[in-house]
């Protein structure tokens, strides 16, 4: 498995793009852009025959852990994910400047 993973690399691999974050939250975020990326998923019989197909039985090249089919083809650190999270982000930091207005 690690061997087609580093041959196929070029083929399944996002692009990170970085976003900043509110100054009242501070860091920064991003999301993994895969377009033109194909995801690569691999299993084995083992897997298969303990914890059947809709199990975490799923290995997604790039992602750290074994995961159902469902999780394993979307993309939770994707554009819609990041956009989501800048929402709250967004949110919260108004949130904030208004409890810091209001204390003052």
């Amino acid at each position: 498995m690690t061997a087609l993973g580093r041959l196929s690399h070029a083929h399944w691999k996002g692009v990170w793009h970085r976003g900043p974050r509110p100054p009242e939250i501070g860091g920064e975020d991003g999301y993994q852009d895969f377009e033109d990326r194909i995801p690569l998923l691999a299993t084995s019989l083992r897997q298969l025959a303990s914890k059947g197909p809709h199990g975490p039985v799923w290995w997604r090249y790039g992602h750290s852990e074994w995961e159902s089919l469902d999780v394993a083809l979307a993309d939770l650190d994707g554009l819609t994910a990041y956009r989501e999270r800048d929402q709250a982000d967004q949110r919260r930091a108004e949130e904030i400047r208004e409890q810091r207005a209001a204390a003052a």
